[in-house]
């Protein structure tokens, strides 16, 4: 399952989602209904799936469903604090939703060059303002659209949540696929813990007669004469492919790491070595007595039934915060989003229990000592995310935590090495390695320097957050490339 995965970290019969907790992209795709992942596997939609709380027990909540109401209850939330912001919010909906068949489909089809992705929308004023929002940050356009430090706070806070440093250029296209995407259905929670997703499509594949091999660590992709022929398990076992062999790894794990360099070009070796990761993540899992009780639910009762909930004070603490991470930093005080998922699926614990963890931003390399001081630090950091969080949740005193477990971006690389650094996106999600320059250019988009060896993955076209759009599109260019007939229609976009 790779990142898509679910272990009891602390008590025998608390499921807790290490890395993927929820999927918010796979459902607006072809996926889950061409492989029929229905007959194996659910998803629930938490209402609201998150909010912003702060210490004067008001809150934000983004609301979920289809058709226009869970807007209104979203900018209901927001009038509560700004009725200018949500006025501002629901007419960039109205004005954006005609945009979301266009960024569907450019999320499920292979990137196309710079030239060919702008051209067509220079036409139009809604085109040439989509190309402006690809080059300002996301940041600078919050600022234009809304006034209230809140709710700037709620939307920075969401934005980075997908990786995203607000403040680097090329990151304001984010900001219409949030509007227009994310209401309807929402964040899939996978019934059982994220890791019921890959075993749904084990069982797909085990039904078309493929077979899945668990614990065989791969040593070497095989190369001969230029053409990717099998790989080399750990042992010395040797599994031939019979068309080709797809990598769903980082490309400094695919290439430096399992081919031989003397298959590889100089030029083709720094285009690999040059990828470089995003931040990565500090995330204390819990076994809790009992679920959060906000004081924000004072307000709005639907605070207690949010799936998600971000601690993040202020704008300008938001912008302290990254920029300290930015900066190999680890800064005072914590912003985060804390998660609780067994309000919504309580299959993830035994009865009455609870699982709860904080997804906290971090940098991997610390100007103070190093990524070893993690080690140092682990348990002083979660103590300090916790205090925080029990000032807005009085409930979780220490004596409700049954059992915890730390993972520092240390543990997320050790866990997972295709993680370089602890990037749960498997690279920074930067201009220069985002559409055809993910995870580099000069070849079509997953295929590579050798033969019959492509790449799918958070590391290509459109990036992580288990959307399934990597793989789908590199089965349509191993197709092509093999001249095998697909058995599905290709998804097509274009801006009218």
């Amino acid at each position: 399952g790779g990142a898509v995965h679910t272990e009891e970290l602390t008590l025998p019969g608390f499921k807790h989602n290490i890395h993927s907790n929820f999927h918010g992209f796979i459902q607006l795709g072809p996926v889950l209904k061409d492989l029929d992942v229905g007959k194996y596997h659910k998803y629930i939609y938490p209402d609201p799936c998150w909010g912003i709380i702060f210490p004067d027990k008001s809150g934000i909540f983004q609301y979920v469903g289809q058709g226009i109401e869970p807007i209104e209850r979203t900018c209901k939330s927001i009038a509560s604090i700004s009725p200018k912001d949500a006025k501002a919010y629901m007419d960039f909906y109205k004005s954006h939703i005609e945009l979301k068949p266009l960024m569907i489909g450019w999320m499920f089809s292979p990137p196309v060059t710079p030239s060919q992705q702008f051209a067509p929308l220079e036409g139009t004023e809604m085109g040439r303002e989509i190309v402006r929002m690809q080059f300002t940050h996301f940041k600078r356009l919050t600022d234009e659209l809304f006034e209230s430090d809140q709710f700037r706070a709620f939307i920075l806070m969401a934005a980075v949540q997908m990786g995203l440093y607000v403040e680097e250029f090329g990151t304001g296209y984010f900001f219409p696929a949030m509007v227009t995407l994310e209401h309807d259905p929402g964040w899939g929670l996978s019934v059982g813990g994220s890791i019921t997703l890959a075993l749904a499509l084990e069982k797909i594949l085990n039904d078309f007669g493929g077979r899945v091999v668990l614990n065989s660590h791969v040593d070497k992709i095989l190369v001969k004469n230029g053409v990717a022929t099998g790989v080399e398990i750990a042992g010395g076992e040797k599994i031939m492919a019979k068309k080709a062999v797809v990598s769903n790894i980082d490309p400094v794990g695919t290439f430096i790491k399992l081919v031989d360099k003397e298959y590889l070009e100089e030029e083709f070796i720094k285009k690999v070595e040059r990828w470089h990761p995003g931040m990565s993540i500090f995330a204390p899992h819990y076994a809790i007595s009992e679920p959060p009780r906000w004081k924000a639910a004072e307000k709005n009762p639907d605070a207690d039934k949010a799936w998600g909930i971000l601690i993040g004070e202020s704008e300008q603490l938001v912008l302290d915060y990254y920029r300290d991470i930015y900066a190999e930093k680890v800064p005072e005080d914590p912003v985060f989003l804390h998660c609780t998922p067994t309000i919504w699926d309580p299959t993830q614990a035994p009865p009455g229990k609870h699982t709860c963890f904080q997804w906290v931003h971090a940098s991997y390399h610390l100007r103070d000592g190093g990524k070893e001081k993690w080690e140092e630090i682990k348990e002083e950091e979660a103590e300090k995310v916790w205090t925080k969080l029990n000032k807005y949740a009085p409930n979780l005193t220490r004596d409700k935590i049954l059992a915890a477990h730390i993972e520092t971006p240390l543990d997320v690389e050790r866990r997972l090495p295709e993680l370089i650094e602890g990037c749960w996106l498997m690279g920074a999600m930067t201009q220069d390695q985002t559409g055809i320059f993910r995870p580099f250019h000069g070849y079509p988009p997953y295929r590579s320097a050798i033969e019959n060896l492509f790449m799918c993955g958070a590391c290509t076209h459109p990036g992580g957050g288990c959307c399934g759009a990597p793989g789908y599109n590199a089965a349509g260019v191993i197709c092509d490339d093999l001249k095998i007939k697909r058995w599905w229609e290709p998804m097509k976009y274009e801006m009218k």
